[in-house]
């Protein structure tokens, strides 16, 4: 997915597929969110969750671009410095993390 991949229809597998994957990423997306933003109150899984549960036969250009924009702000971040932020990713390879989440949302 890209600034150039074409709009299409939301199919019902496209969202049991992104909603798979929040169920088991979501919140580990946050953290790494939270940690960015160094903000304890992020809460993107739940956005998206209830932006896909709202596209019953429309185009999913609004989620494709918040897709988009959540994977160049993981991208933009890496070697950035840390923040102590409550709730926030603690792992010793934040990069990786960066990146691993980035790739999935970039795939999703």
């Amino acid at each position: 997915m890209n600034e150039h991949t074409p709009l299409k229809e939301t199919n019902s597998s496209d969202r049991v597929r992104l909603q798979r994957h929040l169920e088991a990423h979501g919140e580990s997306l946050d953290a790494v969110l939270r940690q960015i933003r160094a903000d304890a109150d992020v809460h993107e899984s739940d956005i998206l969750r209830a932006m896909i549960g709202s596209l019953e036969h429309r185009r999913d250009e609004a989620v494709r671009q918040r897709l988009r924009l959540l994977a160049r702000e993981l991208l933009n971040s890496f070697q950035e410095s840390l923040v102590e932020v409550p709730g926030a990713y603690a792992g010793p390879e934040f990069d990786a993390a960066l990146r691993w989440h980035a790739a999935r949302l970039t795939d999703l």
